[in-house]
């Protein structure tokens, strides 16, 4: 049909992963244009830029300390970047688990709040706090109660 001008892109919030574009082009022809095409190869916008489903505020994203997605997110606003600040903060990370189930949640959370993974201080791990015999780690078996 031709080339015509785009005069607005845009997400419903409703259907995030479907984008809406308006094109200004003849009344005769507009009832037969039916989808567009995009002639650039070299477009190199990356998509997430365009579809970010947030995660609800209610959602807890700490389950051994029970911290919700809004109070990672009150403190990332705030400027807290530094996951061992936010752990001292929110006592995210700080459970049973020692942050292997909440902080890829949280590293979203930063990526919805427009933070560059560069721009994030990470956490200290920590090593193992429960008593473990040597054996352990080598494989020996011992006798129950023994030696």
């Amino acid at each position: 049909l031709g080339e015509f001008e785009v005069t607005r892109a845009r997400f419903l919030k409703e259907f995030p992963k479907t984008q809406l574009v308006s094109v200004k082009l003849p009344s005769e022809i507009a009832k037969t244009a039916v989808g567009i095409k995009l002639l650039k190869s070299g477009y190199t916008e990356a998509m997430d830029l365009y579809q970010r489903p947030y995660t609800d505020d209610d959602i807890i994203v700490c389950r051994c300390e029970r911290v919700s997605v809004g109070e990672i997110r009150k403190w990332i606003r705030y400027g807290v970047l530094d996951f061992n600040e936010l752990k001292a903060l929110t006592k995210a990370g700080m459970g049973a688990c020692g942050g292997k189930t909440c902080t890829s949640l949280i590293n979203r959370i930063f990526r919805e709040e427009g933070i560059k993974q560069e721009n994030i201080i990470p956490g200290t791990k920590r090593p193992l706090f429960v008593e473990v015999p040597m054996g352990a780690f080598a494989g020996i078996e011992t006798k129950k109660g023994g030696k």
